[in-house]
């Protein structure tokens, strides 16, 4: 197992309680002004979908994403209209513009996150524990969308069961350009 020096613990640290802090109000601005006008695939429609403990599941109101500047990369879909809970999300930053690539949270030269938010404070995200294996690979990217895999293991990061985790295997994801 290898180990990160006390830097890289604590700027994972911080990346994870931004990211915690600041992902239920991205997902309200996502929710609140994205376009519900999008022009879906052939299958129909936007989503974020994946094996989560063996689990199908599958997100695909208001599937979306932003990259504006394109070195940032921010994506969200939700299970109802109603509200914001439950929902699969997802950040890539990076030193160079996001394209055609795999990237992982081992990289030093990227901050990634995959979010699983149940209800309120309670989710499950990447960059917890010592797994440190969670790849999103974007498989094409202009303006209009963003297809792409995903796997790895998330951790419970709040509410109960601190240490419990969520092994996720055959993470797909086709969002629109948020309007």
């Amino acid at each position: 197992m290898k180990k990160l020096s006390n830097f890289n613990l604590v700027r994972r640290a911080v990346s994870a309680i931004v990211v915690i802090t600041l992902m239920p109000l991205c997902l309200y601005t996502m929710l609140s002004c994205g376009s519900t006008d999008l022009s879906p695939d052939s299958s129909g429609k936007y989503f974020i979908k994946a094996k989560l403990n063996g689990e199908l599941v599958e997100y695909d109101v208001n599937a979306n994403f932003q990259n504006d500047p394109s070195r940032t990369l921010s994506a969200t879909a939700f299970k109802s209209s109603s509200s914001n809970f439950p929902s699969l999300g997802f950040t890539i930053e990076s030193s160079e513009p996001i394209s055609k690539k795999s990237y992982q949270e081992t990289d030093p030269s990227i901050n990634l996150i995959f979010v699983y938010s149940l209800a309120g404070s309670e989710s499950f995200n990447s960059q917890m524990g010592e797994e440190q294996d969670f790849k999103i690979e974007v498989t094409e990217i202009n303006k209009e969308f963003v297809k792409g895999k995903f796997g790895g293991t998330i951790r419970k990061a709040s509410g109960n069961n601190i240490n419990s985790s969520i092994e996720i295997k055959d993470g797909e994801f086709y969002l629109s350009k948020e309007q």
